[in-house]
C-alpha cells in the first residue's frame, strides 16, 4: 500500500496570499505595525513556529494563551476576508483519482494551523472526503507534523511500502530530505525545486497519468 501526503498552500490551493492576515494578527499581538511576512526568513515555516518566534523576537516568551489569541484573530480574519480560493489546476481530480485507487491512501499535512488549513481547502472547493488534515498545532516543525500524519495513517491502515509528500516550496524539500521521504514538487517554475534536489516536479495535476506516474516513481531529494 502507498501513502500520498499533500501540503495545502500552493499545492492544493492557491492560498499563500491569505498569510497576510496571519502576520497582521501577530503584529497586533506583539504591538507593532508589521511583521516580516517573508516565509523563507523563518527557520520553521509553520504558523505555530512563526508565532512563537515573533513573540521571542519582540522580547517576550509566548504563552499558549497568546498563541490561542493569535489563532482566533487569524481565523476570524479568514472568515471575513476569504471568499473563493483558486484550487491548483487538477487538484480535486487528482485526489479523486487516488481515492478511487485501492493501492493509495491519502493524508494532508500543512504548515497552517489545522482550522486555517481547513478553511482554505473549503474556500478552494477541495473535498477531503474523509482525508485526515494534520496542521501544525503544537507541532512547530514541518518534519514533526509530517511524521504525525504518517503515524495517524499507519494506525489506520498499517505500514506503507511507499510514502510520498507533495509540496511546493523549499521547506518541503528540506523536510523530505531530513526524513528521507520521497517527494513530488508542484511549482510553475520546476527549476526552483529541481535545483534544490527534487527529482519530480509537476506544473499542475491536469495530466493525471503524469501526476500518478510521478507519485509512483518519486524518490527522496538528492
Amino acid at each position: 500500500m502507498k501513502l500520498a501526503i499533500f501540503d495545502i498552500d500552493g499545492t492544493l490551493t492557491d492560498s499563500h496570499g491569505y498569510d497576510v492576515h496571519f502576520f497582521a494578527a501577530l503584529a497586533r499581538a506583539v504591538g507593532v505595525d508589521a511583521v516580516d511576512g517573508a516565509l523563507d526568513s523563518w527557520t520553521h515555516v509553520t504558523d505555530e513556529a512563526i508565532a512563537y518566534d515573533v513573540f521571542a523576537a519582540h522580547g517576550r516568551a509566548a504563552t499558549s494563551d497568546d498563541v490561542a489569541q493569535v489563532k482566533a484573530r487569524y481565523e476570524a480574519a479568514l472568515h471575513v476576508h476569504m471568499t473563493e480560493v483558486p484550487p491548483m489546476p487538477g487538484a480535486q481530480a487528482m485526489l479523486d483519482a487516488l481515492l478511487g485507487d485501492d493501492e493509495w491512501r491519502l493524508a494532508i499535512a500543512t504548515g497552517n494551523w489545522t482550522r486555517a488549513g481547513e478553511l482554505k481547502l473549503h474556500a478552494g472547493g477541495i473535498r477531503t472526503n474523509g482525508i485526515p488534515v494534520v496542521g501544525c498545532d503544537e507541532r512547530p516543525s514541518r518534519a514533526e507534523l509530517m511524521e504525525h500524519a504518517l503515524a495517524l495513517s499507519n494506525a489506520t491502515h498499517g505500514a506503507f511500502e511507499h510514502v510520498v509528500y507533495v509540496g511546493d516550496a523549499a521547506w518541503d524539500v528540506r523536510a523530505c530530505r531530513e526524513l528521507g521521504w520521497n517527494f513530488v514538487g508542484l511549482n510553475a517554475d520546476p527549476d526552483r525545486l529541481l535545483d534544490l534536489g527534487a527529482t519530480h516536479v509537476l506544473a499542475d495535476y491536469l495530466d493525471l497519468d503524469a501526476a500518478h506516474a510521478a507519485l509512483d516513481t518519486a524518490s527522496a531529494p538528492r
